[in-house]
């Protein structure tokens, strides 16, 4: 292939007795963006590992522009022009963007050893202005956002010449707005004919960034195709094995009754960040709350709980008008709220699994006079039978257990309350297949509940929803039932989302 930049023959690799990569090819092309797909523990770390020269195949072959390697090491990796973009940005914080871009290669003035920064300055800014990134070279790092940090990385690397450029989920810290100044980014040095490979998770921005999509399921490759020639749906199914939307959808359908609203918003707004959202929430439905970062939708999930007050307009709930002052009085309300930021926010995890379920419902788990541990243990157990938390031991510390238990353990902390369930984000963070069995059981416990989730992804929410809502800009632009005919993109267009 003349513009095949990086080919991998056959690789496997294994660990003790654990095979992570099995007989897997794999190539990067010069001006294409190949997006890597898989869940945690499909392979996918370990196949960058590989090009990054962290780690060596134990058989297989590796060529980069058209040379064999068989030198694995980071920096025989580095010379060859091969950068990583890990979440955890390697930036130098309290230097500027110019000294980060040229970090390990200053410019030095002619016959000494000083640094020349009027150079570096000048080149910084040429490098700068030839990937459209617009960044103070004098600005420190520090203070830049973190779209802005990652341009920087990017600059950095084509400092040092690279041509192979990995990205390491990046959505997973950059909000929209900020994805689509990557976006362009990446557009920009598909025509400089730098190879990429994106890592993601996140299913509805595939169609915006790749051009050809590799899919790996228990360390083989089981998909290799252009983007156009396939779907969302067969990229799950090569992910998972099988069609998860399709499933939730018809285990979710419903029949919307007469029956009166559980919750009612009348007129309700925030500042200048919600104006006047009417909306009606029925028990036994998930609603699905979607907008972009911005948009109002955080700000909304708040007040459903008492963490934010309206400025103005009514809150119903069971026909009764409510204010709700705090999150306590969302409590009493019967109103659970199962953050995103679970580990700063949701959980505690120094506490074992009893606590953190038992949390909230703390007034109910009372003897006469203290705690009533046997009660605790019993909720606890009951929760970890019915979520499936691994391990199934009420005393185990929180911080040992997975993402996905994590999250088992944080819907588990709102189920014993929860007539309404806000749900923000309930997946970040997690692989497709965790997230799968996390809207599972968001499906299974909708019965008698009223559910409202707030997603990042649309992806999601549609496929375990009733009914969608749009916001955008503080404004509800779109809310009906979701059906067979509900056209995703034309949702994302509603939202902003445009490229």
């Amino acid at each position: 292939m003349e513009t095949c930049l990086c080919e991998m023959k056959d690789i496997c690799k294994e660990y003790a007795a654990v095979s992570a990569l099995k007989n897997v090819d794999f190539y990067a092309q010069r001006g294409e963006t190949c997006v890597l797909l898989g869940k945690n523990g499909a392979g996918k770390s370990t196949l960058i590992k590989i090009l990054a020269g962290a780690t060596s195949p134990s058989s297989g072959e590796v060529y980069f522009n058209g040379q064999r390697v068989k030198d694995f090491s980071t920096k025989n990796a580095f010379n060859l022009g091969i950068s990583v973009l890990y979440q955890e940005l390697r930036l130098l914080p309290n230097l500027t963007v110019k000294e980060n871009i040229f970090a390990g290669h200053l410019p030095r003035r002619k016959g000494l050893l000083t640094v020349d920064y009027h150079q570096m300055r000048r080149r910084a800014r040429q490098l700068l202005e030839s990937l459209q990134i617009s960044v103070d070279p004098d600005k420190i790092v520090a203070d830049l956002s973190t779209v802005e940090k990652q341009l920087v990385s990017i600059a950095a690397a084509f400092s040092r010449r690279a041509q192979l450029f990995i990205f390491d989920e990046p959505s997973a810290i950059l909000s929209i707005k900020e994805l689509k100044v990557l976006y362009q980014s990446i557009q920009n040095m598909k025509k400089m004919r730098r190879g990429i490979i994106y890592i993601t998770h996140r299913m509805e921005e595939i169609p915006v960034i790749a051009d050809r999509v590799v899919v790996l399921r228990d360390g083989q490759k089981v998909l290799d195709d252009k983007m156009e020639n396939t779907s969302l749906e067969e990229l799950e199914v090569s992910i998972t094995g099988k069609s998860i939307a399709k499933e939730r959808r018809a285990a979710n359908a419903v029949q919307v009754t007469d029956a009166a609203p559980k919750m009612q918003l009348r007129d309700l707004s925030y500042g200048d960040v919600l104006q006047e959202v009417n909306l009606e929430f029925h028990q036994n439905l998930v609603y699905c709350i979607y907008g972009l970062e911005g948009s109002g939708k955080r700000a909304l999930g708040k007040i459903l709980f008492g963490d934010l007050q309206p400025t103005s307009g009514q809150l119903i709930i069971d026909g009764r008008a409510v204010q709700l002052n705090s999150p306590r009085d969302g409590i009493r309300n019967g109103i659970g709220y199962m953050v995103d930021e679970r580990a700063s926010e949701g959980l505690l995890l120094a506490k074992t699994i009893a606590e953190n379920i038992a949390l909230p419902t703390l007034d109910r788990l009372k003897g006469k006079i203290f705690l009533d541990f046997s009660k605790i243990n019993k909720l606890a157990t009951q929760r970890i039978k019915e979520l499936g938390i691994v391990p199934p031991d009420p005393d185990a510390p929180l911080g040992a257990l997975s993402g996905g238990n994590q999250q088992k353990v944080l819907l588990g902390k709102w189920l014993e309350i929860g007539s309404i369930l806000v749900l923000v984000d309930p997946t970040r963070g997690l692989d497709i297949g965790v997230k799968e069995k996390v809207m599972e059981l968001i499906a299974k416990y909708k019965a008698g509940r009223t559910t409202i989730l707030i997603p990042s992804e649309i992806e999601e929410g549609l496929a375990v929803s009733d009914w969608i809502v749009i916001i955008r800009d503080g404004k509800i632009v779109k809310n009906e039932k979701i059906t067979s005919a509900t056209d995703k993109m034309e949702l994302l267009k509603l939202a902003g989302l445009e490229f």
